[in-house]
């Protein structure tokens, strides 16, 4: 039987704390939940499209709930 260090176990819950954030995350921007989605991305966030093109959260929300991004 292995044992775990107390680091272990924190690390463990630390990672799967945020793998279930990001979960809930995508799953808000899915259904377009704003006020969820609102939650869920830091003030400052910014969105890099892959042609260079930088949105603020809320320039990338407003364009979730007008459809353009899915």
């Amino acid at each position: 039987m292995t044992t775990r260090s107390p680091d272990t176990v924190e690390t463990s819950s630390t990672i799967e704390f945020l793998r279930e954030t990001e979960r809930a995350r995508l799953r808000a921007l899915v259904v377009a939940d704003l006020d969820r989605a609102r939650k869920l991305h830091a003030p400052d966030f910014q969105l890099i499209t892959p042609i260079g093109v930088a949105l603020s959260k809320d320039e990338y929300l407003g364009s979730i709930a007008l459809g353009k991004i899915r």
